[in-house]
C-alpha cells in the first residue's frame, strides 16, 4: 500500500536502507559526527541559528518548546485538531491560554491577532501553525508573525511547521521558534522531532526553569547530545539531504498541488480550506467515497479527523522522493 496520507509518509527504498544497518553507539565521534553534518543541513533548510534534536514525535517537539520556555500567557490561534494541540499542551503544563478560534477551513490575520493582544497585554507568547494538516489550511504566518513582532518584539512567536518543512519554503525571519517532524516532507518514519530557535528564544529558554525533564532544551544547551539517540534516523536524514535539492523540490510541491487541484476540480470535488495548503491537499470526500475508491488502486490517503471524519480527504504532497504519479492517474480514473 502507497502512503499519499497527511503523514505519515512512504519512506523511499533509498532511505529505509539505513534502518537495517547496524547501530552507531550515540555517544562515538563517528555519531557526533554525523549528528553535526544532519543538523547543518536542518539549519540551513530552515534559517534559524539553533536547532535541538528530540526522540518523539512532532507533538513531543511541540511540548519540548512550551515546557522549555515557560511563558507566562499563551495566545493560541486555533483552527483545528494539531493547533488546539498548543492549547491541550498549555493546560497540561497549567500556562494560561487565550484562544482565537476559527472553524477548520479557514486561516487567521494579523489584525485579529494584534487586538488580542492590545487587550491582553500579559501575553509574552503566541502559538500557530504554518499550516494546520486536520483542514489543509495554510496558515498567514508570515504576516502575523511579522505584525507580532512589529507590535512587541519580546514576544515569543512559536510556529508549528510541520506540515510544511521541506515542502514549501519556510520564511523563518520573525519566528523564535520552529517545530518540526521527520514523517512528513522530510520523508523518514515518525521517530524525530525538531526544534529551532532565535536567538531570542534561546536566551530566553537558558535563563527559565523548564516545566519538564526529559524534553527540556535547558538540557540540549549544555550538550546536544543529551539523551540516546536513534542513529539510524540520523544515517536517513544524511541521505535525504545529499538525495534532495530543497529548491528542487519546493517547485515539485507546487506543480503536483496544481495538478490535484485541476483534476479535482475537473471532477467537480472542491478543496476544503478557503486558503489551501500545498503539502496537505484537503478536499470535500462526503462518506469518505474517494478515500475507499484509492484503495483499489493500492493508495492509502488520510481521511478527515474529528468532526471532519467522513466529510473531508486529504493527500500528503511531500515532494520528488514521492511516486506521486501513481496518485494523480488513479484520481483521474475514479
Amino acid at each position: 500500500m502507497q502512503l499519499f496520507t497527511a503523514g505519515p509518509a512512504s519512506t523511499p527504498p533509498q532511505l529505509l536502507q539505513a534502518f537495517s544497518l547496524p547501530p552507531i553507539h550515540h555517544r562515538s565521534i563517528e555519531f557526533k559526527n554525523l549528528y553535526a553534518t544532519c543538523k547543518n543541513s536542518l539549519i540551513k533548510l530552515c534559517a534559524l541559528p539553533y536547532v535541538f534534536c528530540l526522540s518523539s514525535s512532532g507533538s513531543g517537539a511541540m511540548e519540548s518548546a512550551i515546557s522549555s520556555l515557560n511563558p507566562s500567557n499563551i495566545l493560541v490561534l486555533n483552527h483545528g485538531k494539531f493547533s488546539q494541540r498548543w492549547d491541550c499542551i498549555a493546560q497540561t503544563l497549567q500556562i494560561p491560554t487565550i484562544q482565537i478560534k476559527k472553524e477548520w477551513n479557514e486561516n487567521h490575520h494579523a489584525q485579529e491577532v494584534l487586538e488580542a493582544l492590545k487587550q491582553h497585554p500579559y501575553i509574552d507568547c503566541v502559538c500557530l501553525q504554518s499550516c494546520e494538516s486536520s483542514g489543509g489550511v495554510s496558515q498567514n504566518y508570515q504576516e502575523i508573525s511579522q505584525a507580532i513582532k512589529s507590535y512587541n518584539p519580546d514576544i515569543i512567536v512559536v510556529v508549528d511547521g510541520i506540515a510544511s518543512i521541506g515542502i514549501e519554503p519556510i520564511d523563518t525571519q520573525h519566528i523564535d521558534i520552529l517545530i518540526g517532524a521527520s514523517q512528513k516532507g522530510l520523508m523518514l518514519p515518525t521517530g524525530l522531532g525538531f526544534v529551532w530557535l532565535s536567538h531570542l528564544a534561546k536566551d530566553k529558554i537558558n535563563s527559565t526553569q523548564p516545566k519538564g525533564y526529559y524534553l527540556a532544551l535547558q538540557n540540549y544547551l549544555k550538550d546536544e547530545i543529551a539523551f540516546s539517540m536513534p542513529s539510524c534516523f540520523f544515517v536517513a536524514l544524511k541521505k535525504y539531504f545529499e538525495l534532495l535539492n530543497p529548491i528542487e523540490n519546493y517547485k515539485i510541491t507546487a506543480k503536483r498541488f496544481r495538478l490535484t487541484k485541476e483534476i479535482l476540480e475537473q471532477k467537480n470535488i472542491p478543496l476544503y480550506a478557503k486558503n489551501p495548503s500545498i503539502g496537505v491537499i484537503a478536499f470535500e470526500d462526503q462518506g469518505a467515497k474517494i478515500h475507499s475508491k484509492l484503495k483499489e488502486f493500492n493508495i492509502y490517503i488520510s481521511k478527515g479527523q474529528g468532526k471532519l471524519k467522513n466529510q473531508i480527504s486529504r493527500i500528503g504532497n511531500f515532494g520528488i522522493l514521492q511516486e506521486y504519479d501513481l496518485l494523480l492517474n488513479a484520481l483521474k480514473q475514479i
